[in-house]
This record gives structure tokens, sequence and C-alpha cells, in this order.
């Protein structure tokens, strides 16, 4: 453990020698947020923006509108699909930016009275 902490300090480079081997073993099994749901949850998901066109047009002027910028909207779909297959009832979430993966655990709970 010595070894490696005395490393990343003077040496930062070896520390990122295996990024591309990652990078490209991860890309070269990845699939669609789509497929994903389907996989895992046996349906076809709907757009989130076709689902609930008019809040994620408030939530998206709502970000757009922000002085600071962050990430987006994200994995919306299967957030909300996850929530609904498990009928959960507590999600637990860490680091929020803008609140969007907020949102699409919400609009899922607030069906069985559920608490974020």
């Amino acid at each position: 453990m010595g070894r490696k902490i005395i490393k990343n300090i003077f040496n930062r480079n070896a520390a990122f020698k295996g990024k591309e081997k990652t990078l490209s073993w991860a890309s070269s099994i990845a699939v669609s947020q789509e497929e994903a749901i389907k996989i895992l949850f046996g349906i076809e998901a709907k757009a989130f923006s076709e689902e609930f066109p008019e809040l994620f047009k408030r939530a998206l002027d709502q970000q757009n509108a922000c002085p600071v910028k962050m990430g987006g909207a994200g994995a919306l779909e299967l957030i909300f699909e996850a929530c609904e297959y498990t009928k959960a009832k507590t999600v637990v979430e860490t680091g929020v930016a803008y609140g969007w993966s907020s949102m699409a655990a919400l609009l899922s709970l607030e069906k069985r009275g559920g608490t974020l």
C-alpha cells in the first residue's frame, strides 16, 4: 500500500496507464439505457420527455436558467423504471446537482407514498 501511495504521489502518470484499456473494455460491453431497461425489466421505456412533457420542460428551463453549470439529466428512464419495477417505497440518493434523478425517483415514489 505504501508503494502505491508513493507511486501515485510522485509519479501521477503511472496511475493512469490502464485508462485507455479500461475505457476500451467498458465500451465493448456497454449497452444503451433503452437496452438495459429492456434486459432488466422486460419493457420498452418511453422517453422521460414524452412521459412527463410539462414537468420535463419546466425542469429543463430551470436548469438552463441556472448560472452554475453542472451535469444534466442522465438515466431518468432507468431510475424511474427501477423504482417502478421494485415498487420502491424508499430511495437513498447521494450527490444531487440539478435534481434530475431526484425528480425521476420521486415521480415513481409518489404513487406509493414513498420517500427519497
